[in-house]
């Protein structure tokens, strides 16, 4: 509880502050925080996972218009059909979703 009092014109008033429900206590805050800090490098290595996927796409995408802009008479029909197998082969790969980046 809290009282304040005009100076000027010697008004009191008076407010009680509670803990409101819904808020967190401060253990919970603690707590939150504590596996924050926990979880950090699991964290990076995943946001490092997708940042090194979406330049991966980004690559096959290229590659892929590349392909098409390129006159067929310019690349041997067996190199394209390898370079369009391993980009399925990729394409596979990103749709699993399996493979997990570690610490090293």
């Amino acid at each position: 509880e809290v009282t304040a009092e005009d100076m000027k014109t010697h008004k009191k008033g008076e407010i009680q502050i509670t803990n409101e429900k819904g808020r967190l206590s401060q253990r919970e805050i603690e707590r939150m925080l504590e596996e924050a800090e926990k979880f950090k490098d699991e964290d990076e290595l995943t946001r490092g996972e997708m940042i090194a996927k979406e330049n991966l796409m980004l690559y096959m995408r290229r590659t892929r218009k590349a392909m098409d802009d390129i006159d067929q008479d310019k690349i041997l029909k067996r190199d394209r059909d390898r370079l369009e197998k391993k980009l399925e082969e990729v394409d596979i790969w990103l749709d699993q979703g399996t493979a997990k980046a570690g610490k090293e």
